[in-house]
C-alpha cells in the first residue's frame, strides 16, 4: 500500500454499505484492509487491536492467523507509550501464540516494564519489515 491517502479514500467509500453485505470473506477483507491502512498511516495501537481481533476470527488458516497475531505484536512493539499500549501488550503476551513469535523476548520485556536493551532494539530493528 504505497498510497495510504488514496487507500483511504476507498475504505471510506465502503464502509458505509459493507454491513449490508453478507459475504463473510469479502468483510473479512474490508477489515484486513482498513487495519493495513491504520498500519501505513503509523496509528499502531488501532492497528495492533486491529490484527489481533483478526487473527482470532474464525475461519482463518492457522497461518493466516498465526501472520496476523505476528503483525500485532510488531505494531504494539512499535507504538507510543502509554495505558493502551500496555492493555494491548499484556493481552498479546498471554495468548499462547506469543510463544511462537520472533520477538517473544521483547513482547515480555516490555509487557512486564523491563529494561529493554539497545541490542534488543538493534535486534528488532533488523528483522523488521518497512513501516
Amino acid at each position: 500500500m504505497d498510497d495510504s491517502t488514496q487507500a483511504e479514500i476507498y475504505v471510506n467509500r465502503v464502509k458505509h454499505i459493507v454491513h449490508y453485505c453478507e459475504d463473510r470473506t469479502l468483510q473479512l477483507r474490508y477489515k484486513q484492509g482498513n487495519v493495513k491502512l491504520a498500519d501505513a498511516k503509523r496509528d499502531f495501537i488501532n492497528a495492533a487491536h486491529g490484527y489481533f481481533v483478526l487473527s482470532n476470527e474464525e475461519g482463518l488458516e492457522v497461518d493466516e492467523a498465526q501472520g496476523l497475531f505476528d503483525a500485532a505484536v510488531v505494531c504494539s512493539i512499535l507504538a507510543k507509550s502509554g495505558a493502551r499500549k500496555q492493555r494491548i501488550l499484556a493481552i498479546l503476551v498471554k495468548d499462547e501464540r506469543a510463544k511462537l513469535n520472533l520477538y517473544s523476548d521483547l513482547l515480555n520485556k516490555m509487557a512486564l516494564i523491563k529494561v529493554v536493551r539497545s541490542e534488543d532494539v538493534a535486534e528488532f530493528e533488523k528483522k523488521l519489515d518497512a513501516h
